[in-house]
């Protein structure tokens, strides 16, 4: 069985005058780790991570740092105008820490985005009410071309939130799991993909780890 998600790729021409994807803190070793069920991320060693909670509601999606005034996140997250009042906590291991945080000035929504089930444009950009210092918390790096994708299928990523455990629970300490990337040819990915110039069809073998709770069932 495959667990199947999507990560969205869009390219910002953004020169990164610092270093990103860095962190003065190493993680866990991820390579027998199975968020459904991922393992404890070690404290602040993905400093780039935020969570977006609502003063009514509380933590509702995860994004990530991208420079000093903007953090990226999905687009279908902020459907409703509700959301656009929320909070950014920069640092939290535990969504209950007491943390930095910034309110959301702006809310940019991919133009082409549409409230539809594997939208290729499931993207937003957030800014920031004031900077964050990136020395504290570095960005997450952004593909600048094509070619930073072209050899992807076969190769692993690693996803970290505050995800779900089972199909309803959510987490309160930041977990961290591994998932392998699937040519997006194969006919698994087929019904959750609708422009694999900009989506990914990850997943692992066997199910029973992933971002999201989408599985299909492997062609024997």
């Amino acid at each position: 069985m495959y667990r199947t998600c999507f990560f969205i790729m869009i390219y910002f021409p953004i020169i990164h005058a610092f270093t990103c994807g860095q962190s003065s803190i190493k993680p866990n070793d991820l390579s027998s780790t199975k968020i459904i069920n991922g393992t404890e991320a070690r404290p602040h060693s993905w400093p780039w991570i935020v969570s977006l909670q609502h003063p009514l509601l509380g933590h509702f999606c995860g994004g990530s740092v991208i420079d000093a005034n903007y953090v990226i996140s999905a687009a279908h997250c902020f459907f409703n105008i509700f959301f656009y009042d929320s909070i950014v906590f920069i640092g939290n291991h535990y969504l209950t820490d007491r943390v930095e945080y910034r309110t959301i000035s702006a809310v940019i929504i991919h133009p082409f985005y549409t409230l539809v089930d594997g939208s290729p444009d499931d993207i937003v950009l957030l800014k920031l009410n004031q900077s964050i210092d990136i020395k504290s918390y570095p960005p997450i790096c952004l593909p600048t071309n094509d070619s930073a994708i072209l050899e992807l299928p076969g190769q692993r990523l690693t996803i970290a939130g505050w995800g779900l455990t089972n199909e309803s629970e959510s987490s309160n300490v930041l977990l961290q799991t591994t998932l392998s990337i699937f040519d997006s040819s194969i006919p698994e990915c087929h019904p959750f993909m609708n422009d694999t110039n900009k989506q990914l069809c990850v997943g692992v073998i066997g199910g029973g780890t992933g971002s999201c709770s989408v599985s299909i069932t492997k062609a024997k």
